[in-house]
């Protein structure tokens, strides 16, 4: 998401005023093409009529039989050995829409209130969700305390073998999942605020991320050195990979694009936008480039290899204001994006249309990430919860409390663990922790 929603820019959009229904914003964010649009009605239901859908949810859930069965399923890998253990008891099922007031990590593992721990395989959940909420219950939390200020971005290597993260302290660090290590590497060289990183699609060794300080640098994690420095001309909120690793493209805060080629290495494209860019990323075939906008609209464009270029082919009128956060599902079938107005759409790759919304946070959505499976979606806002939902049906699973807002979340590659990176507050000392959720054991 880069750094849109700081509450300290002008561009910072209010949310979640408790007079009003959760999703209100003002009139004048409302971009005029979407005025007839089918979702745009969404922002009108009662408050009081949505919580009483969701009490009627939770009953339901509540008096299902949730199973018990026999198999067990292989412990997690373990992590690192200071990473710290949370009770499960700091999350709950998603049916509830309160925000979590426990503290921060503890050293012991224990059970969810009332729930006995069964170890429930993790399977497909289609015809079971009771038992997919059951799964997320039992699981637990692992903390990664380094970061001296908030942590802006985390992502997963390609591998799954270790964990990235960067934020306000300049700085980037690199967990081992498999090692017995904690902070398994400190990386130093941006002489301001890390707002994105991400690795590359063909090597689980190179790291890329963009700064505030006008610049995207490539990183082998074997020595920790910068091997590649490109200088964009302004703050970089986001970046993103060609599928080949041999491209990859930066957006900076001024709603500038660019196309970087990494052989050479230099920018060989430049695009200026007269809209706030929020967003980018090709799509998983490397086919089409997408960009959400302040406007509420998602741009997708044919992408030229053979030039390299940009070419328009449709515009996607998707939300009524800004569009803050996107995500494709592995098995290309689908994309999501999330919003100012508190929604998160679900759209079909193929036909370009919009299959269904996620609800529940009340502020702008600020991060979302599809599971290795493509069986969830995990998303999130400044309130201090995470909610899991089942894609298919948009059934919510369940809803991860934690101390602070979130600013990044991020699902591992081939387990279904959960990176979280919190927002920061001055009276908690979580705000510069990681968190990985969906330990089992």
């Amino acid at each position: 998401m880069g750094s849109r929603l700081n509450p300290q820019s002008n561009i910072y959009l209010p949310m979640g005023n408790p007079n009003m229904p959760r999703g209100y914003f003002m009139p004048n964010m409302v971009n005029p093409n979407m005025q007839q649009h089918h979702m745009y009605n969404i922002y009108h239901q009662s408050f009081q009529q949505q919580q009483q859908q969701q009490h009627q949810q939770q009953q339901h859930i509540s008096s299902q039989q949730i199973l018990n069965p026999s198999l067990s399923v292989p412990p997690s890998s373990t992590l690192a050995s200071n990473a710290t253990t949370n009770s499960s008891s700091n999350a709950t099922a998603s049916s509830s829409s309160s925000s979590s007031t426990s503290s921060s990590s503890t050293s012991t593992t224990t059970s969810s209130a009332n729930v006995s721990k069964t170890n429930t395989p993790y399977t497909l959940f289609d015809k079971n969700l009771e038992l997919a909420t059951r799964y997320f219950t039992e699981c637990t939390t692992k903390d990664y305390a380094g970061h001296k200020k908030k942590v802006n971005s985390v992502h997963w290597s390609l591998d799954g073998k270790k964990l990235a993260s960067g934020g306000v302290d300049n700085t980037v660090r690199v967990w081992g999942i498999d090692t017995t290590k904690g902070k398994e590497l400190e990386i130093k060289g941006h002489t301001d605020t890390v707002e994105q990183l991400a690795w590359s699609p063909i090597n689980s060794d190179i790291l890329a991320t963009a700064s505030s300080d006008k610049t995207i640098k490539i990183w082998d994690t074997r020595s920790g050195k910068c091997t590649t420095t490109i200088n964009t001309g302004g703050e970089n909120i986001n970046l993103a990979w060609y599928i080949d690793g041999q491209y990859m493209a930066s957006g900076t805060r001024d709603d500038q694009v660019s196309l970087i080629d990494l052989q050479i290495p230099k920018i060989v494209k430049n695009y200026k936008y007269n809209e706030e860019i929020n967003e980018i990323s090709w799509d998983k075939k490397g086919e089409l480039f997408f960009m959400t906008t302040g406007s509420g609209t998602i741009e997708i464009y044919k992408y030229q290899s053979k030039t390299p270029d940009l070419k328009s082919i449709k515009t996607l009128y998707a939300h009524p204001t800004n569009i803050y956060c996107m995500d494709f599902d592995p098995s290309g079938k689908y994309f999501a994006v999330g919003s100012a107005d508190s929604l998160i759409s679900l759209w079909d790759y193929e036909e370009m249309f919009c299959i269904r919304t996620f609800g529940k946070i009340g502020f702008p959505a600020r991060t979302i990430s599809f599971s290795f499976d493509s069986q969830f979606i995990a998303y999130s806002s400044e309130e201090s919860f995470v909610e899991i939902a089942h894609v298919e049906s948009g059934q919510s699973i369940f809803q991860i409390n934690c101390d602070l807002g979130l600013n990044c979340v991020s699902w591992h590659p081939t387990q279904p663990l959960l990176a979280m990176a919190f927002d920061e507050k001055e009276t908690t000392k979580d705000s510069g922790t990681i968190r990985v959720f969906g330990f089992h054991s």
